[in-house]
């Protein structure tokens, strides 16, 4: 039984950079289940090397990089190991476990030779 495919479409952050939780169209995954918002987004990478994903909370929430999820670190960051390229980054936000919206920078790590942006809307 395949699933439709989602339907994406364009969602932007207000001034202080979090994203609304109602920009967010909620789907539900099977029935019964709490109700989710996704957003996804690119990280273009042009010198590899470690970069630090800051979410503003991590409660509710789960990641995923290049399809692989990840788990944040209780402090709300995620230190990953990244190669020269386009890397697609994907959010799940628990809309009945979470009140505020969803913030995500790039940090730089320390020493690191790493050169990476966020890839942004028109």
């Amino acid at each position: 039984k395949g699933r439709p495919p989602l339907a994406w479409s364009p969602a932007y952050s207000l001034v202080s950079g979090a994203l609304p939780l109602d920009a967010l169209p909620p789907i539900v995954p099977k029935p019964g289940a709490p109700a989710l918002g996704l957003a996804r987004g690119q990280v273009e990478v042009t010198t590899p090397g470690p970069v630090r994903l800051a979410f503003n909370a991590t409660e509710g929430l789960t990641v995923w990089l290049d399809g692989q999820r990840r788990e944040p670190e209780a402090d709300g960051t995620l230190t990953l190991d990244l190669a020269s390229g386009t890397h697609a980054l994907a959010v799940a936000v628990a809309l009945d476990r979470r009140k505020e919206g969803l913030s995500v920078r790039l940090d730089d790590v320390p020493g690191s030779p790493a050169r990476a942006r966020m890839v942004v809307g028109k």
